[in-house]
């Protein structure tokens, strides 16, 4: 489970399933992921929300075409993978979850996808944490508000 910060999911939305998950990538490049686990790393995962902007059809095909350029340069890169990618049902907002092998890898995946995308969309990425790595934070802070 992953504690995600301010994502609303009033909308409805529903799994698209991403064609370049680790599932999905060469045996070359899935090599090169499985080599980066190594003792003491700092991987960390990235969730990104997403919501469009009003686009002209000649900038929602600019768009698509460089999210395209984007998605497959990240399917190739071994830092980052894919964990999940849900879309509401409007089309309108988004959210993606990516794992990284560590802070660089991070920051490189949130400049990159704010430089190729922003045009387009308002990101918002935060570094996420699941509950088992939050839950001694998350008591320290009840204890605090206790005392």
């Amino acid at each position: 489970m992953l504690l995600v910060a301010s994502v609303n999911f009033a909308t409805p939305v529903v799994l698209a399933r991403h064609p370049y998950t680790r599932h999905n990538r060469s045996p070359e490049v899935a090599a090169m992921v499985r080599s980066s686990d190594t003792e003491g790393s700092l991987e960390m995962f990235v969730g990104t929300t997403w919501k469009a902007r009003a686009l002209s059809p000649e900038q929602m095909n600019r768009m698509m075409a460089t999210w395209g350029k984007l998605e497959a340069s990240l399917a190739e890169n071994p830092s980052v993978e894919r964990v999940c990618w849900y879309i509401t049902t409007d089309g309108t907002a988004g959210v993606t979850v990516d794992r990284v092998i560590d802070a660089d890898a991070a920051a490189a995946l949130n400049l990159e996808t704010a430089l190729a995308l922003g045009e387009f969309l308002e990101l918002d990425s935060r570094i996420l944490l699941d509950l088992e790595t939050a839950m001694p934070a998350i008591l320290k802070a009840v204890e605090h508000i206790n005392s």
